[in-house]
Protein backbone atom coordinates (compact mmCIF):
# COMPACT_ATOMS: atom_id res chain seq x y z
CA UNK A 1 0.00 0.00 0.00
CA UNK A 2 3.09 2.43 0.58
CA UNK A 3 3.99 2.16 -2.67
CA UNK A 4 0.90 2.36 -4.32
CA UNK A 5 0.99 5.92 -2.33
CA UNK A 6 4.30 7.27 -3.31
CA UNK A 7 3.70 6.10 -7.03
CA UNK A 8 0.33 8.09 -7.42
CA UNK A 9 2.00 10.65 -5.20
CA UNK A 10 5.15 11.01 -7.37
CA UNK A 11 2.55 11.35 -10.52
CA UNK A 12 0.88 13.71 -9.58
CA UNK A 13 3.73 16.30 -8.21
CA UNK A 14 5.35 15.33 -11.81
CA UNK A 15 1.69 16.12 -13.75
CA UNK A 16 0.44 19.05 -11.88
CA UNK A 17 3.02 20.36 -8.69
CA UNK A 18 1.47 23.68 -7.93
CA UNK A 19 -1.93 22.73 -8.16
CA UNK A 20 -1.38 19.64 -6.40
CA UNK A 21 0.89 21.10 -3.53
CA UNK A 22 -1.60 24.31 -3.26
CA UNK A 23 -5.00 21.79 -2.87
CA UNK A 24 -2.69 19.70 0.39
CA UNK A 25 -1.42 23.09 1.85
CA UNK A 26 -2.90 23.12 5.86
CA UNK A 27 -4.34 19.62 5.18
CA UNK A 28 -4.47 17.62 8.20
CA UNK A 29 -2.69 14.25 7.76
CA UNK A 30 -2.60 11.28 10.64
CA UNK A 31 -0.42 8.24 10.27
CA UNK A 32 -1.06 4.93 11.37
CA UNK A 33 0.94 2.57 11.47
CA UNK A 34 1.16 -1.40 12.70
CA UNK A 35 4.08 -3.67 13.77
CA UNK A 36 4.76 -6.64 15.67
CA UNK A 37 8.43 -6.58 16.43
CA UNK A 38 9.45 -3.52 18.32
CA UNK A 39 7.33 -1.11 16.66
CA UNK A 40 7.33 2.04 18.71
CA UNK A 41 10.90 1.79 17.95
CA UNK A 42 10.69 0.95 14.43
CA UNK A 43 8.36 2.75 13.27
CA UNK A 44 9.86 6.18 14.02
CA UNK A 45 11.56 6.34 10.63
CA UNK A 46 8.51 6.05 9.07
CA UNK A 47 7.17 8.17 11.05
CA UNK A 48 10.01 10.26 10.57
CA UNK A 49 9.68 10.08 6.69
CA UNK A 50 5.71 11.26 6.37
CA UNK A 51 7.37 14.88 8.54
CA UNK A 52 9.12 15.49 5.61
CA UNK A 53 6.80 14.65 3.08
CA UNK A 54 4.45 17.12 4.96
CA UNK A 55 6.64 19.78 5.95
CA UNK A 56 7.71 19.43 1.88
CA UNK A 57 4.17 19.86 1.16
CA UNK A 58 2.90 22.08 3.56
CA UNK A 59 0.70 19.49 5.46
CA UNK A 60 0.16 19.62 8.71
CA UNK A 61 0.60 16.06 10.61
CA UNK A 62 -2.09 16.17 13.03
CA UNK A 63 -0.86 13.01 14.76
CA UNK A 64 0.48 9.63 14.88
CA UNK A 65 0.00 6.01 16.38
CA UNK A 66 1.43 3.02 16.06
CA UNK A 67 0.10 -0.35 16.96
CA UNK A 68 1.48 -3.37 18.15
CA UNK A 69 0.04 -6.37 15.87
CA UNK A 70 0.88 -9.25 14.25
CA UNK A 71 -2.31 -11.09 12.50
CA UNK A 72 -5.89 -9.58 11.93
CA UNK A 73 -7.50 -8.70 15.19
CA UNK A 74 -4.61 -8.63 17.20
CA UNK A 75 -4.55 -5.11 17.06
CA UNK A 76 -8.01 -4.43 19.25
CA UNK A 77 -5.79 -5.97 22.09
CA UNK A 78 -3.84 -2.73 21.89
CA UNK A 79 -5.51 -0.52 24.17
CA UNK A 80 -3.24 2.47 24.11
CA UNK A 81 -3.07 2.86 20.04
CA UNK A 82 -7.12 1.99 20.23
CA UNK A 83 -7.30 5.17 22.56
CA UNK A 84 -5.26 6.98 20.15
CA UNK A 85 -7.81 6.13 17.29
CA UNK A 86 -11.07 6.97 19.64
CA UNK A 87 -9.66 10.43 20.59
CA UNK A 88 -9.43 11.28 16.75
CA UNK A 89 -12.78 9.76 15.72
CA UNK A 90 -14.33 11.83 18.66
CA UNK A 91 -12.38 14.89 17.17
CA UNK A 92 -13.54 14.40 14.51
CA UNK A 93 -17.01 14.33 15.08
CA UNK A 94 -17.23 17.54 17.50
CA UNK A 95 -14.66 19.19 15.29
Amino acid sequence: MLKTFIDRWSQSLRENRKEFLAGLAGKPAYVIAVGDDDPQVKGQPLVQQFRYIFDFTGIRLAGHVIGTANKPGDILQDAQALAVVDGWRAEWRNG
